[in-house]
């Protein structure tokens, strides 16, 4: 998964992305942090999106294999947009959600 498409849904990630002298090193704690946090929520909608097509493939009496779907593009694809979608989401219920520290320089 890229954590890199959730990082640039705000300016504040796209510039640490492009220009990442302007937040290091001077807040390098802080951007560590941040990140650490984001790759964490990251991984966490992942697991649910394997869970619920698990779940999804036994209730059709099916198995759902994430290394096999993995391996195309179109089931990481799938996956991205349904991480990117539950992101947007969390982000309008709590705004901190996304990348939010500014440069320094």
């Amino acid at each position: 998964m890229r954590t890199l498409r959730v990082l640039r849904q705000t300016e504040q990630g796209q510039a640490l992305l492009d220009n990442p002298e302007r937040f290091l090193p001077d807040v390098r704690a802080e951007v560590e942090a941040a990140l650490t946090t984001l790759a964490q929520e990251v991984a966490e909608s992942i697991n649910a999106f394997v869970e619920s097509e698990e779940a999804e493939a036994a209730d059709r009496n099916e198995i759902y294999d994430p290394k096999v779907a993995f391996k195309s593009r179109a089931g990481v694809q799938r996956l991205e947009t349904e991480v990117i979608r539950l992101s947007k989401r969390l982000a309008q219920r709590d705004p901190s959600y996304f990348f939010q520290i500014e440069p320094i320089r």
